[in-house]
């Protein structure tokens, strides 16, 4: 046991992640599970998906009794706004036609807005759900059970025999583990890349998602390589360091550090004397002999 940090090797804190991530998969889908009962997120998407095909049905029959009225043979569902442009303009002032009586028909009005208000319920219902998930997960294993099982540890570093320490060689606090686990791991870590991944799918700011979600990678990547604890950002913001269990000395608390230091040293000085004192007298009885 020494008083220097004793970082935990890369492979051991590759395998504790596998296992976490495992556990902490485990226990995200359990959770979302639960709160989707909870929020009646399948009735919702029922009830969504029901008005949706209501929707898009109403709008093949209106389609086709319009085609009929008016003598149509082109397809108006096929038209897009890649193939306009292949309709002849009388095609296309039909098309604009069709259109407008779509677009101000009550009953296909109606029905639009409650496709539109079900899908809004069914997107803040997974907005919902998932990150409460998420953040039970976390909770449960990045801060109640290394509560529970001391230094930092979740089940995966208890296995593999990391500790979680401040950088100064003292025992992590209850605020700095709340402050690694939560606001590093699951607020800036996972939640910031998960809500990109969501707004990859329902916006159309694809590009610059991904340039942010790279960033993110690359600043994670940046830090493991050049900081002197090979850390993240959820170690960088609380001011730990994963180590060696077996051969890290863990301090109660600063005054100890101090204290041990202190110690040390007056030891180390006095050892240094004694030595300095025995080599004089040998030299003496050297001298003497001769």
């Amino acid at each position: 046991m020494i008083c220097d940090l004793q970082k935990a090797s890369i492979i051991k804190r590759l395998s504790a992640f596998l296992l976490d991530f495992i556990l902490l998969s485990i226990l995200a889908v359990g959770a979302i599970a639960l709160f989707s009962i909870v929020v009646h997120y399948d009735a919702r998407y029922e009830q969504y998906n029901t008005a949706y095909v209501e929707c898009e049905n109403l709008v093949k029959e209106k389609t086709e009794e319009y085609k009929q009225q008016h003598s149509i043979t082109f397809d108006l569902l096929a038209v897009t706004q890649e193939n306009a442009s292949e309709l002849t303009q009388e095609q296309r002032d039909q098309y604009d036609a069709y259109l407008d009586y779509i677009n101000n028909d009550a009953q296909l009005k109606e029905l639009s807005k409650k496709v539109s208000d079900g899908l809004l319920d069914v997107v803040g219902a997974t907005l919902t759900i998932i990150p409460l998930g998420l953040f039970v997960a976390f909770l449960i294993l990045e801060f109640i059970i290394p509560l529970c099982l001391k230094n930092g540890q979740t089940v995966g570093k208890k296995v593999f025999g990391i500790a979680v320490i401040h950088t100064n060689g003292v025992k992590i606090s209850t605020f700095s583990l709340f402050v690694r686990g939560v606001l590093g791991k699951y607020t800036i870590e996972t939640m910031v890349p998960v809500f990109l991944v969501l707004m990859f799918f329902f916006t159309n700011g694809g590009l610059l998602l991904i340039i942010i979600l790279a960033a993110i990678l690359i600043l994670q990547l940046v830090l493991l390589i050049t900081t002197k604890t090979n850390s993240f950002i959820h170690d960088i913001i609380s001011y730990t360091v994963e180590v060696d269990l077996s051969s890290q000395m863990i301090f109660s608390n600063e005054d100890d550090r101090l204290r041990y230091i202190s110690e040390n040293h007056n030891r180390q000085v006095s050892s240094t004397r004694e030595q300095t004192r025995r080599s004089s007298n040998d030299d003496d009885e050297t001298g003497e002999i001769r």
